[in-house]
């Protein structure tokens, strides 16, 4: 009896556990389909911002081959056309002219118009060949009007007042004027604001012409470095509203708006005659916090009081798409997609409930009871028949047999597992044995190090100590010349100090990987002759003469793309050398060329030349050769090993020429990257 009541109570129990599983799996049903909702509304979120950004990059393209084709005129017409078009221009009165008669076999649908101030006449040659560029520029404005369907204007705005502009209009409906010049489509785009001529876009503003408020994406363009004017392409805001009201997913609120948080266009605003905040675009329950949606990352769908948002900056222009979408909506869509599935649910679990029941007694609680006591016997290493049980049951008293028969073969295994474990244990005792003796190496070294270091800075200290004596005790008896003398030898002292001291640093700044490495497209000429002006005092005492060479056809300018002041320190160490090895009244030559990816630097002395075995340690740490300075300098050992960190820190190659009693050449090769040579 008291066996049925514990297989009730775990009849009941099991009930209640398939309810809360039940309940369990709607909710995970629920969960589920709520994630998929938000994936799908996320998904749907990226194609329309894929839609704007296509839209955009399609602008910013057209915009940059009208660039492309106005500065390819320049550079190909060199002087004045006097083309169809230029002679169909027609100066109105004397401050105004413009292209209002287009003849054949031009018409008003394949150019736009042309107005300025000022005469055409009396100006010089390039005024006139930037008229014929303008005029060339044309036909491109009809096809990108092809590309950007949604384009309002394309136009030419020239800093010698004047514009072109499509679609064509009459100059009496739109013509220049000066005022032009304070809108961002021509400001952005000055040299003082826009010195690399990238493309730019405009915060929105009212249209000139009343087609309303709009945004532009201009460039400026440049014949060599003189400034010409601005190219744009104008969207109307209306036209962005227009791009976000087929949104596929039901929501009132879908807002683009850019970097200065102004609304661009809102899927419930078709126009506007003002620039307005992103805040008035938001619902008003949530315009009290609607800044908090940008403290969250980019692309995340958050919550934020009752709505869902989400929020993404376009790849290449300064907007972002705003979503929002009241939560609730989302939950009852859920809901609907999940109820009828948990209505089906529950009638089927009760009437599997019933049939377990009526089951288990005879497929389970009984087999259960003889496989309880076949456990019993097998741990006593009793031997019996299997008894009578559903075919299914067989497999578990095999297995159960099977198991306690690997158990003994496991205790056996166990003990041949302990003899091998300690074998291992001593494997390890050797290893840990061998890393102390590398420690205690590392530990040498270290005192080695020290000790090179306290010897070079002994030597310095110890004139200055042994020069202040003999100051001290002289009381006066010094000349002005020995006073001199012992001061250059005091200075040099300590500047043979100073220069340890900088390599030890600049050693261990380079060891722990804390330089820092700002590069940049750098001219290498101008440090070479920097360089070489720094140590003209040096060579001149020891009557040496320094020659900067230019190999190939360029003498000018050499661009690489470098750390200046890495690169600095890497020539001083060169140069230094070239002087400190050479002897009295030699030559030390500097060679720099262009290569098509490097930038070569050759630094040539005449001093006594190095072995190839010394080669191979040339730029080790503390390496010092057989090779003397030639007028008594000091030599730390460090110079050429920082040489070579810093080289590789730049991507870059140095290497050693030298052949015993022929001096010795070192080239370095800076990288050029990607960039474009310079003139």
């Amino acid at each position: 009896m008291q066996f049925f009541k514990r297989y009730n109570y775990i009849m009941l129990t099991t009930l209640i556990a398939v309810f809360s599983v039940a309940f369990g799996l709607f909710y995970l049903q629920y969960s589920t389909q709520y994630q998929y909702e938000i994936s799908e509304l996320q998904d749907v979120f990226e194609e329309k911002l894929f839609d704007i950004e296509h839209v955009a990059q399609t602008t910013e393209e057209q915009v940059q081959a009208m660039k492309y084709k106005a500065e390819t005129y320049l550079v190909t017409h060199l002087q004045p056309q006097n083309s169809l078009l230029f002679n169909q221009l027609q100066q109105v009165n004397e401050s105004s002219y413009n292209l209002d008669n287009v003849q054949s076999p031009f018409d008003e649908t394949m150019i736009g118009n042309l107005t300025g101030q000022g005469r055409l006449d009396k100006r010089d040659a390039n005024f006139y060949r930037e008229l014929d560029m303008a005029l060339d520029l044309s036909p491109l404005f009809t096809i990108a009007q092809r590309n950007v369907p949604n384009a309002t204007w394309i136009y030419y705005t020239s800093a010698n007042y004047f514009m072109s502009f499509y679609p064509w209009i009459e100059s009496t409906e739109f013509s220049f004027a000066e005022e032009f010049y304070k809108y961002e489509f021509y400001t952005l785009g000055l040299p003082n604001n826009n010195l690399s001529g990238t493309i730019f876009w405009t915060n929105p503003y009212i249209d000139a012409a009343g087609k309303g408020l709009m945004v532009t994406c201009a460039i400026p363009i440049y014949e060599n470095k003189r400034f010409l004017g601005t190219v744009a392409i104008n969207l109307t805001l209306t036209t962005l509203n227009q791009m976000i009201q087929d949104f596929p997913y039901p929501t009132e609120n879908l807002l683009l708006v850019n970097d200065n948080y102004q609304l661009l266009a809102h899927s419930k605003m078709l126009s506007s005659q003002a620039v307005q905040s992103a805040k008035i675009g938001f619902p008003t329950d949530m315009q009290a916090q609607w800044q908090t949606l940008f403290q969250h990352p980019e692309g995340e769908i958050v919550k934020i009081g009752d709505y869902l948002a989400i929020y993404k900056k376009l790849s290449n222009v300064p907007w972002k798409l705003i979503l929002l979408l009241p939560n609730q909506l989302i939950v009852k869509n859920v809901i609907y997609k999940t109820s009828w599935g948990f209505i089906i649910l529950l009638p089927c679990l009760l009437v599997v409930l019933l049939i377990t029941y009526l089951v288990t007694h005879q497929e389970f609680i009984r087999p259960a009871g003889y496989l309880i006591e076949h456990i019993e016997n097998e741990s006593k290493v009793i031997s019996k028949l299997i008894p009578k049980v559903p075919t299914d049951w067989h497999i578990w008293f095999t297995t159960v047999s099977n198991i306690f028969a690997q158990n003994r073969d496991l205790f056996a295994e166990l003990k041949e597992y302990s003899a091998s474990l300690e074998e291992k244990v001593q494997e390890r005792t050797r290893d840990i044995i061998f890393k102390n003796k590398t420690l205690v190496l590392l530990n040498q070294e270290k005192n080695e190090f020290l000790g090179i270091v306290a010897h070079d800075l002994k030597n310095p200290l110890s004139a200055i100590l042994n020069l202040a004596q003999m100051i001290q005790e002289a009381k006066g008896d010094l000349s002005q010349e020995e006073l001199l003398e012992y001061a250059d030898i005091i200075e040099m002292s300590a500047h043979n100090m100073f220069q340890l001291i900088t390599n030890l640093l600049d050693v261990n700044a380079i060891e722990s990987g804390k330089m820092n490495v700002n590069l940049e497209i750098i001219d290498i000429s101008s440090i070479i002759k920097r360089t070489i002006a720094n140590y003209a005092e040096q060579a001149k005492r020891k009557n040496i003469t320094i020659h900067l060479k230019y190999l190939g056809e360029k003498t000018g300018s050499y661009w690489a793309f470098v750390d200046i002041n890495l690169t600095q320190q890497i020539l001083d160490n060169v140069v230094s050398n070239a002087i400190k090895y050479s002897p009295q009244g030699k030559n030390v030559c500097v060679r720099l060329t262009d290569l098509e990816k490097q930038v070569r630097c050759e630094i040539e002395d005449e001093g006594p030349g190095l072995s190839a075995d010394e080669q191979k340690k040339l730029f080790g740490k503390f390496t010092r050769l057989s090779p003397k300075p030639t007028g008594g300098e000091h030599s730390t050992g460090l110079g050429l090993f920082i040489v070579k960190k810093l080289v590789d820190t730049l991507a870059g190659q140095v290497w050693c020429q030298s052949e015993v009693g022929k001096g010795t050449r070192f080239i370095i090769e800076f990288p050029k990257n990607s960039i474009n040579n310079m003139s």
